[in-house]
């Protein structure tokens, strides 16, 4: 099935990258598995109340996987992630890739006229969310254009234990409730995308109209993570310090995709690892034991 909206790569221009092997047949959930096959006990990343090995990391993509699955979200649904530099973004976007699902990118500062229009465009089924951020309030928000967007069935959100009111999902209760079930990468192998399937949407700034969504396929986005990442390449006991919004195309592909391609330290967050970032400012700083030999930054 081709998404709606989409172009695919014209045939002949996909079996030369694939025959030349730019295009190599994994999807971003094969790379979470390959890093856990080779380090399993590496730390993945680290936020402000997390600290998570790639094993860790595999079991809680694994448990979320599951119960998006039992909530009804399928291969090609968009599901739209608004959330800081927060380890739950990374279970979310992992979690739904893992299904065939596809992760619509929003970076935290959006308001309802972004956010409106683009879970209208994307025809979002599902909305991941900070209950709150910077004293905003994002329940108050979806409740203004909840209305106007009647594809939207799954509420999810983070920084709640419990589920704020009926109608919204609380993201810890989908991760609890599989909580002591293993499941292996051949639980998932039904529900495996094709490499050439469309992952996720980013988002082009929007300075001159309206952001633009670029999907991307799995095998178009890890093509492109691996020959922008290699003149930056570092050994694999140093950590990756990402300060732009996890959303941001930077961060995302050089950051996290790139974490798992390559196999070191993923370090997100704020507070006592990274300060807040604030627009127009540099105010960034890392603390021991942690050093960052590559961090992104968007204008």
């Amino acid at each position: 099935m081709v998404l709606e909206g989409f172009i695919p790569h014209p045939t002949q221009l996909a079996e030369e990258y694939t025959a030349k092997g730019l295009w190599k047949g994994l999807t971003i959930g094969d790379l979470l598995d390959r890093a856990v096959s080779r380090h399993p006990d590496r730390i993945a990343l680290v936020d402000e109340k997390n600290r998570v090995t790639y094993k860790e990391l595999q079991e809680k993509v694994n448990r979320l996987a599951r119960s998006f699955l039992s909530l009804g979200i399928k291969k090609d649904d968009r599901v739209t992630i608004q959330l800081p530099n927060w380890a739950e973004f990374v279970y979310s976007y992992l979690a739904l890739a893992r299904i065939g699902a596809i992760g619509v990118m929003a970076i935290p500062h959006y308001r309802a006229t972004e956010m409106e229009y683009i879970m209208r465009l994307t025809d979002s089924v599902g909305y991941i969310f900070p209950q709150e951020y910077r004293k905003f309030s994002y329940i108050g928000m979806l409740q203004e254009i909840k209305p106007r967007l009647p594809q939207l069935r799954y509420l999810i959100v983070v920084g709640s234990d419990t589920t704020p009111e009926p109608g919204y999902l609380s993201l810890q209760q989908l991760l609890d409730q599989e909580a002591g079930r293993e499941f292996s990468p051949e639980y998932f192998k039904p529900y495996r995308p094709n490499p050439n399937d469309v992952s996720v949407i980013l988002w082009t700034g929007g300075t001159t109209a309206a952001p633009k969504g670029v999907p991307q396929t799995h095998n178009m986005h890890i093509c492109y993570i691996e020959h922008l990442s290699k003149p930056v390449h570092s050994p694999a006991n140093t950590s990756f310090l990402s300060s732009t919004p996890i959303a941001h195309n930077a961060a995302l592909s050089f950051g996290l995709n790139a974490t798992l391609l390559y196999g070191y330290d993923d370090l997100h967050g704020t507070g006592r690892h990274l300060k807040d970032y604030r627009e127009g400012e540099d105010n960034y700083y890392l603390i021991d034991p942690y050093s960052g030999y590559f961090c992104p930054k968007s204008p």
